[in-house]
Parts: C-alpha cells; structure tokens; sequence
C-alpha cells in the first residue's frame, strides 16, 4: 500500500541529497533491512548518515496515543493490549 508513495517520496529525498541539501527521513525504520537499504542509498549519493532514536516514557506514549484516538481523523486504533512498548 505505501510502496508507490515511499518511491516517491525516495525520489524527492534522493534529489535533495544530489543538490546538497541535508535530509531528515522520518520512516521508523523498524527493521535491520530497511535501515540498511537507506543506508546504501544515501553511501551511493556519497551522504553521511546518522540514525537517531527517539523515546519517550510509556505513559507519555500511551497518553499520545490516546490523544490520537479522540481526533476524527487521528491516528491508527491501537489496542492498549497491543501496546507493547520496547
């Protein structure tokens, strides 16, 4: 489903990058193999790149959530039995 949006917002990061521009990607990057395909694709375009992590405490994230949950076009439903923070 976001396949054909992630290639294009590839092509625009990627263009960015060719005319010297910094980049911040936003994607969450949950897995070891997309972290390493950005990587690839930055090196290529001679990019450095930096990967951060951003946490906040589980009440705060879950607070978040729920906030989502109130706005009629919000956030995904998560399940607060779904919630499984790291």
């Amino acid at each position: 489903m976001l396949g054909p949006l992630r290639d294009l917002m590839d092509c625009c990061w990627m263009r960015c990058v060719e005319l010297g521009l910094d980049v911040v990607l936003d994607y969450g990057f949950w897995n070891r193999r997309d972290r390493d395909e950005i990587r690839a694709k930055a090196a290529a375009l001679g990019a450095k790149c930096c990967l951060y992590s951003v946490s906040v405490p589980d009440q705060l994230a879950w607070s978040r959530i729920e906030k989502g949950h109130e706005e009629p076009h919000g956030s995904w439903f998560i399940d607060r039995n779904a919630f499984c923070p790291l």
